[in-house]
């Protein structure tokens, strides 16, 4: 009591100088920045006091060291308190933020972080995560020049111009911009995929697994656009395509070939992807033996699409089972 009475004394004695220095409303507006700072100690307070009654241990377990099982890189944006929007506990959650949940390669307080969290704490959960409403990505449809944030907002735009085609498609403005911050998320998986610290850890077997999700302001749901992306690949863009769900299909338990879509995929890999071109080659050589030229070439070129089709559909079913198809 001693301390928060000479902290009163204090506060009391800064709003008398001001007011006689500088009049009433610089006094006002510095006591009300005091005021503020005290709410935040003194729920500080009310939290701590709350977490000691419900577990005697929280704060000793806690100080022993940290085993978080996410890794959760998101936006700075005061609205999207990521341990809060995710019911995440204490030492559950490994965070870092930045403006617009962004990867850089060069950026290397995110890579130091997403070092020591693969590393040292071997996180099995790395998760990108948006949020539609960005001021990020909000700036990164604009021309206007921001200053300083224009240079960390590069590869955004980059996003925006690759993706050109299809924002033009929709319907308005409000939907190029969710689907701006969706392709931003994807994009940002795909950087932190491409980083030596997750391949390295693919190729030694630890696999941690990336997601990507977008938080929804108006409902407060998470949206998941990227899940169990774990695949150490040579064309990581094409494996990410596969990984892009709507919503994780499987729940946990299930055998894998159970799953109806996945038996129908499987059906189509093997009559598109390995008997329709094996009935393709006969035919084809079938067609030279009368002779004509021309029309095995064109049975060919289908035989080739179908081992095409076949070889996606597989690479979907390998990233999706675990196993390869």
């Amino acid at each position: 009591m001693a301390g928060l009475g000479n902290h009163i004394e204090l506060r009391g004695r800064v709003f008398a100088e001001l007011l006689e220095r500088s009049g009433r409303g610089a006094a006002t507006a510095v006591l009300r920045q005091l005021v503020e700072l005290q709410r935040l100690l003194d729920n500080n307070r009310r939290w701590a006091e709350l977490n000691a009654q419900q577990d005697p241990t929280f704060f000793a377990s806690r100080a022993k060291g940290q085993a978080p099982r996410f890794l959760a890189i998101g936006c700075s944006d005061s609205r999207v308190p990521l341990e809060m929007l995710t019911g995440a506990e204490a030492g559950e959650m490994f965070v870092h933020r930045n403006i617009a949940n962004q990867v850089y390669p060069s950026d290397l307080n995110a890579l130091s972080v997403l070092q020591y969290a693969v590393e040292a704490l071997k996180v099995p959960h790395v998760l990108v995560l948006g949020h539609y409403g960005c001021g990020g990505v909000a700036a990164a449809m604009e021309e206007t020049p921001f200053g300083l944030v224009d240079n960390w907002l590069g590869d955004i735009r980059d996003v925006r111009r690759r993706h050109a085609h299809e924002l033009e498609t929709l319907p308005d403005e409000s939907a190029r911009f969710d689907r701006l911050v969706e392709l931003n998320v994807m994009h940002q998986v795909l950087n932190l995929a491409r980083t030596p610290v997750i391949q390295a850890a693919w190729r030694q077997g630890q696999r941690p697994m990336i997601h990507g999700a977008v938080f929804g302001m108006h409902d407060g749901l998470l949206r998941t656009l990227v899940t169990e992306f774990m695949k150490p690949s040579q064309n990581l863009e094409t494996e990410l395509i596969f990984a892009q769900v709507g919503e994780t299909r499987r729940g946990p338990g299930t055998p894998a070939w159970r799953d109806a879509d996945d038996l129908a995929l499987g059906a189509l890999r093997w009559l598109a992807g390995l008997v329709g071109p094996a009935i393709m080659a006969w035919m084809s050589w079938q067609t030279l033996r009368v002779p004509n030229t021309q029309s095995a070439t064109g049975i060919l070129y289908v035989g080739v699409i179908g081992v095409f089709l076949g070889e996606m559909i597989s690479a979907l079913l390998s990233t999706e089972l675990g196993y390869p198809v």
